[in-house]
């Protein structure tokens, strides 16, 4: 029965050994995801696109920007930077079935999506219904509509 310990332990540590490399492991940072895959890879800037807005009504395209603020209630929408004096561009989807984690708060975010015209209307009653406190979310002339998201690292 001591031989076969021996014997077990022997091949336990020889496997560790085995195992190491001697090199130190590093974690490199890993993006945070939502919704479906990002499939795009030309980023098209914001300003470009609210520019030029009935060009990308209804296109697929990918957008990269600060997160600058996000809906407080349901978390539904979130609005990222344009630049001095202007408006942030507004990320929601019609049906609020979109929700930003509290991780998109002040992040560089890339977003793969569709530009609309008019925003979703109703978010007061929608906040009620969940048991929220009735709040007020923008209803821009132009949204972001998301398909899917990555939270940089």
């Amino acid at each position: 029965m001591t031989i076969l310990r021996t014997l077990v332990l022997f091949v336990m540590v020889t496997a560790l050994v085995a195992c190491s490399t001697g090199e130190k492991e590093t974690t490199a940072a890993v993006a945070k995801t939502q919704g479906a895959e990002i499939t795009l890879t030309d980023v098209t800037s914001i300003d470009e696109m609210m520019t030029n807005a009935d060009d990308y009504l209804g296109k697929t395209v990918l957008v990269s920007g600060k997160v600058i603020g996000r809906c407080g209630g349901s978390s539904c929408w979130i609005a990222l930077d344009r630049g001095p004096d202007k408006e942030g561009l507004i990320v929601q989807t019609a049906d609020k079935s979109f929700v930003f984690s509290e991780d998109c708060d002040n992040a560089t975010v890339t977003i793969q999506g569709m530009l609309m015209l008019k925003g979703p209307e109703g978010e007061e009653a929608h906040a009620e219904e969940e048991g929220e406190e009735p709040h007020v979310c923008p209803n821009p002339e132009y949204y972001f509509s998301p398909v899917g998201l990555r939270i940089e690292a």
